[in-house]
């Protein structure tokens, strides 16, 4: 992402990203695993819902499991 322009901040954990959100986010990609310390994947997008934030989102994992594919479509 770095190397294509973009600017790029990094997170430990969703709980991070979350205390460093600001309400006006836009133009944003999150890139996130469905498996992660805390918050997982899917608790970090209700959360992101819950607030109404809006953002697009990739989510990445080494997981294999069918239901870990289609749990994170929306």
């Amino acid at each position: 992402m770095r190397a294509a322009g973009h600017s790029v901040r990094e997170f430990a954990s969703a709980n991070e990203f979350l205390d460093a959100l600001e309400n006006d986010v836009s133009g944003c990609v999150l890139v996130l695993d469905a498996r992660m310390p805390g918050l997982s994947g899917e608790e970090l997008q209700a959360e992101l819902e819950a607030r109404d934030i809006d953002l697009p989102i990739l989510v990445v994992t080494a997981d294999d499991e069918p239901e870990t594919s289609s749990k994170h479509r929306r």
